[in-house]
């Protein structure tokens, strides 16, 4: 009877922290969008940059989406084709300051790792 009672408890308590996880709360669009939003602002992207990068961001994420966790090569080789794509569409200034911004969030991450 305990371990019905505790194994009911983690149950309950499993599907409550599934429902209150805010990923996946976003769009693939909506994602693409934010994304998008953020480099027009930090690289100062021009109206037709804007477009062509929110085409590409989309892209981005929707293959990025389709793939599973797994699949780190995968995974790689679309980030490396999206910055490509990227660094297409910017200009020599704007893909220095991507580049340090890139640099500074990855030091962030693992800081908050440790």
């Amino acid at each position: 009877m305990k371990k019905f009672l505790l194994l009911t408890i983690v149950a309950i308590s499993g599907m409550l922290n599934a429902q209150n996880d805010p990923k996946g709360k976003l769009s693939t669009q909506e994602k693409a969008d934010k994304l998008t939003a953020k480099m027009k602002t930090e690289l100062a992207l021009t109206a037709e940059q804007e477009s062509q990068v929110r085409s590409a961001n989309l892209e981005f994420v929707t293959k990025n989406e389709s793939l599973t966790k797994e699949n780190k090569v995968e995974r790689k080789n679309n980030r490396k084709e999206h910055r490509s794509k990227l660094n297409s569409i910017l200009t020599k200034e704007q893909q220095e300051k991507a580049k340090s911004l890139m640099k500074e969030n990855h030091k962030k991450r693992r800081e908050n790792r440790k």
